[in-house]
């Protein structure tokens, strides 16, 4: 496997790698080796008997009892979202309703007690050990809470950018770090002393065209059982080299606007990907002070057994794809990666990744022209698959959670399941070449849930976070749908295309058919003839037949709207806005409107903006999808506003700075 050049951030100021007393090399890490440091959708009460897993499709959560084999499904709430455990409470968030749900455990069920309301969109949820504080996210709200378990009153907050929505609380309680869905943002909160947050620099990585990678942090993080590391799913994206423009299949209708028809984009690529899963290890010290300069950065890729029928034909296929999540094992040995797309959990030895404790001085560095600092290491990331295990499981593998009988509970949301992995087969098959005990290392799976969404739906879901169905996207390429429309929304990167225009991911939010026709420059008639082109020629899918289009597409246009923070309010500044957005002064609304779908705002029209002929976007739910203009070139709405002073898109030159503050409050309210 290739190298890539791995470039570090320097670290964060305030954290520091030396040992300056002996409580910083000792202890540190948890008193229950089971305790939950990360959030989770899936988690063991304390005695290890009962496991919780919500039911988001459902509105509920499952209590499961692993002596009598028996399950119940309590009611929560809209959109159920993590949860966690202190002491006979159980929370859960409720992501469609901005609340948290408060159970009590009554020995026989969960008994409801309170709902208590949040900021918009509440994520991350993790408990401390001493099961006193409670730390939650509201991502579209931009704020994580510390709340008494005891009162739910909140004690203290902070404002985090670039929707946090991933929580990983340090055993020492002093460290609390927040993982944003955007811009890869990674901050840790100092809970000890005076509540300061500062960032955490991820890792960079550079591929074979010497260009740095975006990176994006794309599920639940936690820190391992002696406090030693903080693992963090991220997904590296080269969106700089270019796409091609067209990739549109010869038999789509495109009207005027699709230009020549082109072979296709290499997203399918294993020698230079565009996309490089991984897995990165921050060594803490024992007070919970991270030390990104000594980060580790490893791509996730394994290679799974097929055997089919009774003559056991084996083949091995390459699991790639974004990891949603990440479990360190009790004993401290492994961390389970689930990978989504890929329906299989990864298991990589914890023993390839450096600690923390009692390190004196930073590695040796380099520095080049650039004023890049980089580790001076042989190799970066491991060398075979074989490195790391490959365990099949349900569809939409999510989070894990272990238990006292060696075993493993892979929530896979998409089946409503537990897949429950025998943790001493995993052990004896780690780092083999010939995979021994093939029965032990295929999971029994417990349906928790009867499917909920229509079969069309519930198909087209797997299908569009699939990444290892050959009819949407090339074999061992590790691209899904979800690898640019994360969670069905967008990126907030922007892809360089060879046209020399810039696109913006759009988000898919709500339904995307009332903007037909769809693309920021060209005419593509429905949400399934993108699909199509787009699965068959950039992705690599082949042989897709119209009835799966159609599911990915209904699925596309079954997607919730963001709640975003402001949505539906009503104030004096948002009347002040709105009344400005559709006057004739700023003209806001000549494009903007809609006769069959006002709720969206846009004509669905192609306009010459900024000497560019470009289609005016949907403006619903405009507060969750910055980066803004087809380029991403404006990262707030207050930028948006400045670019039309000159009346080239609107006019906003003569706006006072109030009248400025309203029209962004009235955007931010759709």
């Amino acid at each position: 496997m290739r190298t890539l050049g791995l470039f570090l951030l320097l670290p964060a100021a305030g954290f520091l790698t030396a040992c300056p007393a002996q409580q910083e090399c000792d202890g540190g890490g948890l008193t229950d080796s089971f305790h939950a440091t990360g959030s989770r959708s899936a988690v063991t009460s304390a005695d290890q008997r009962i496991v919780y897993v919500v039911n988001t499709d459902h509105n509920s959560i499952t209590r499961f009892n692993r002596e009598s084999g028996l399950f119940q499904r309590i009611e929560a709430g809209s959109a159920p979202n993590r949860i966690a455990i202190a002491g006979d409470r159980v929370f859960v968030t409720l992501k469609g309703q901005r609340g948290l749900a408060v159970f009590k455990e009554t020995g026989e069920t969960l008994e409801l007690l309170n709902v208590v309301d949040t900021g918009a969109e509440p994520a991350g949820l993790v408990a401390n050990e001493a099961g006193t504080l409670l730390y939650l996210t509201s991502g579209q709200s931009g704020r994580v809470e510390e709340r008494s378990v005891a009162s739910l009153e909140v004690q203290r907050q902070w404002e985090i950018g670039n929707e946090p929505r991933w929580l990983a609380l340090h055993p020492s309680g002093n460290t609390l770090f927040v993982a944003s869905a955007m811009n890869g943002r990674l901050n840790a909160i100092d809970l000890l002393d005076d509540g300061g947050v500062t960032e955490v620099g991820l890792p960079q990585i550079r591929g074979f065209d010497d260009d740095s990678r975006s990176v994006r942090i794309t599920g639940d993080i936690a820190i391992d059982v002696d406090g030693e590391r903080l693992l963090v799913p991220t997904f590296y994206v080269d969106n700089m080299r270019e796409v091609p423009t067209n990739p549109h299949s010869g038999d789509i209708d495109c009207e005027e606007g699709c230009g020549d028809v082109d072979t296709g984009d290499d997203y399918g690529s294993t020698i230079n990907p565009r996309f490089v899963p991984a897995l990165v290890s921050v060594p803490v010290s024992a007070m919970g002070r991270p030390e990104p300069s000594s980060a580790v950065v490893t791509e996730l890729s394994g290679q799974a057994q097929v055997i089919q029928g009774e003559d056991r034909h084996e083949f091995r296929t390459v699991v790639r794809g974004f990891p949603t999540g990440v479990t360190p094992s009790p004993d401290g040995r492994l961390a389970l990666v689930s990978m989504e797309s890929a329906n299989a959990v990864l298991a990589v030895p914890l023993a390839r990744f450096p600690n923390n404790r009692c390190v004196f001085g930073t590695p040796k560095t380099r520095q080049d022209d650039q004023g890049r600092v980089s580790l001076e290491m042989d190799e970066v990331f491991m060398g075979e698959f074989g490195q790391f295990l490959t365990i099949p499981v349900g569809s939409g593998p999510q989070s894990v959670t272990f238990n006292s009988d060696g075993e493993a509970m892979v929530h896979t949301r998409f089946d409503h399941g537990l897949s429950k992995i025998d943790m001493d087969a995993v052990v004896q098959n780690l780092g083999r070449r010939t995979v021994i005990s093939d029965g032990a290392l295929i999971p029994q799976t417990i349906r928790m849930a009867p499917r909920a969404l229509s079969d069309e739906h519930d198909r087209g879901r797997r299908l569009f976070f699939s990444s290892v169905d050959s009819t949407v996207s090339a074999q061992g390429s590790g691209v899904s749908c979800s690898a640019c429309h994360f969670d069905g929304r967008n990126d907030g990167l922007t892809w360089q295309f060879d046209d020399g225009l810039g696109r913006s991911t759009p988000s898919l939010a709500g339904d995307v058919s009332r903007t037909e026709p769809i693309s920021w420059f060209d005419n593509v008639p429905t949400v399934a003839d993108e699909i199509l082109s787009t699965s068959q020629n950039r992705m690599g899918g082949t042989e897709i037949d119209q009835g799966t289009v159609d599911a990915i597409a209904a699925f596309v246009n079954s997607t919730p709207e963001v709640d975003t923070e402001n949505r539906g309010q009503e104030s004096a500044l948002i009347a002040e806005g709105r009344a400005l957005f559709h006057s004739d002064r700023t003209a806001c609304s000549t494009c903007h409107s809609n006769e069959d779908h006002p709720e969206i705002y846009t004509d669905n029209q192609i306009h010459q903006v900024f000497g560019r002929s470009v289609r005016t976007r949907s403006l619903n739910g405009i507060a969750a999808s910055a980066p803004y203009f087809h380029d991403g070139s404006a990262a707030t709405l207050y930028e948006v506003l400045d670019r039309a002073k000159d009346c080239s898109m609107g006019c906003t030159g003569d706006l006072s700075d109030r009248e400025r503050d309203a029209m962004v409050a009235f955007l931010k309210s759709l």
